[in-house]
């Protein structure tokens, strides 16, 4: 039995699990969504437990190169900085594509400008809309 393949977490599609639905039992795409954000939910609580044992700021950088090499831990900071730095286009592009699919109604530029305003309200806004937009993806699921 082939499962789909999981997108990222950040654009939250609907149209596999839909997929799924239609040809697999009801349950699976749930469990699907599940084991997914499981398997995306373990690295925070790792670095919460380490963090736990010793608490210092930007820990998993400092992790790194504390328990693996000084190298390492470069390494981990260019990586989340790049990271970072590819991350705001592609979620405004996400963001783009997912809505000019439903409608050409809002104009692109307004949909730079919400991504960028809710960025600049910082991370809470960000994780409260991570948070709405997972609880729908599991109505969808549900209802589907």
């Amino acid at each position: 039995m082939r499962f789909p393949h999981f997108e990222s977490h950040a654009t939250h599609p609907i149209a596999p699990f839909a997929k799924c639905a239609s040809t697999y039992r009801p349950l699976q795409p749930l469990a699907l969504a599940l084991l997914g954000h499981a398997r995306v939910l373990i690295r925070p609580l790792g670095i919460a437990e380490m963090v736990t044992y010793l608490p210092i700021s930007s820990p998993f950088i400092r992790f790194a190169g504390r328990f693996v090499d000084d190298a390492f831990g470069v390494a981990a900071g260019w990586n989340f900085f790049a990271f970072e730095a590819i991350l705001v286009p592609f979620e405004i592009t996400a963001c783009n594509v997912i809505i000019t699919y439903w409608s050409d109604v809002v104009p692109v530029g307004a949909i730079i400008a919400i991504v960028i305003v809710l960025y600049g309200y910082g991370i809470k806004a960000t994780h409260d809309i991570h948070f709405i937009t997972d609880a729908a993806t599991a109505l969808l699921i549900l209802w589907l």
